[in-house]
């Protein structure tokens, strides 16, 4: 992990993160129920529109990272903290 609860004004991603040589920035989703999607489907257009972004002012902060391949993963919590599950959805999208 390089960062967490990254933030800037115009851009917020959760987790940052090496996978060998990729940069992988990490959406955590969480949802109670399956309803509507679940996790998944709570990340609409959007929601990628704003973490490309966030994605692009990361390595606009770190240049050192530009040359890296960058990847979109979520980590997907199904049901609660305590008695719920996680996926790890590597390739969330495309960009």
């Amino acid at each position: 992990m390089l960062a967490h609860n990254w933030q800037r004004r115009r851009g917020e991603l959760d987790i940052v993160g090496l996978d060998r040589q990729t940069l992988v920035f990490f959406e955590v989703r969480q949802r109670q129920s399956q309803a509507f999607g679940g996790a998944a489907g709570s990340i609409s257009l959007r929601k990628q529109a704003h973490w490309v972004r966030a994605a692009q002012l990361y390595l606009q902060a770190h240049p050192h990272h530009a040359h890296r391949h960058c990847r979109f993963d979520a980590l997907l919590i199904h049901g609660s903290e305590q008695g719920g599950t996680i996926q790890w959805l590597q390739h969330a999208f495309e960009t």
